[in-house]
């Protein structure tokens, strides 16, 4: 029920409730002890849950990013971590490909809300003096 009410919810407040906080929440109103951390716990349930394979033909595109100069970074809406996330991509092969990554359960914020941007742009010209905002380009 809690559940439900969150994410009927999110696209309309874009607040992200992220996995350990609500998962904590659930197992300390039940008085349930983790035999690890509520963050070491997500990894687990994602490495069980969340099986997902690369689209055909993404590893030759980030390829050519790369070979181009083109900096890319990922701002996911997710309840999982960035540090999970990552550990994903790590797991695709894919990860170091990207400059940053953004999830909206580490900044409680999803997107569209304009803050997604700001953080954004901020990762983007982090290290590259004279970037401009027309510069950029979101997908």
């Amino acid at each position: 029920m809690l559940n439900d009410e969150i994410y009927r919810r999110k696209d309309i407040t874009h607040f992200e409730v992220s996995w350990v906080s609500f998962n904590k929440l659930i197992f300390d109103y039940y008085d349930i002890m983790l035999p690890m951390t509520h963050e070491d716990a997500e990894l687990e349930f994602l490495k069980k849950a969340d099986n997902w394979e690369l689209a055909p033909g993404i590893e030759r595109v980030l390829e050519l990013l790369a070979e181009w100069q083109i900096p890319i970074g990922i701002v996911s809406n997710t309840a999982f971590s960035c540090k999970t996330i990552k550990w994903e991509l790590e797991q695709k092969g894919i990860l170091s490909y990207f400059q940053f990554v953004i999830t909206s359960s580490d900044i409680g914020i999803r997107k569209p809300h304009p803050f997604i941007t700001k953080c954004l742009s901020v990762e983007l010209m982090i290290g590259r003096p004279g970037c401009q905002p027309n510069e950029e380009l979101m997908v």
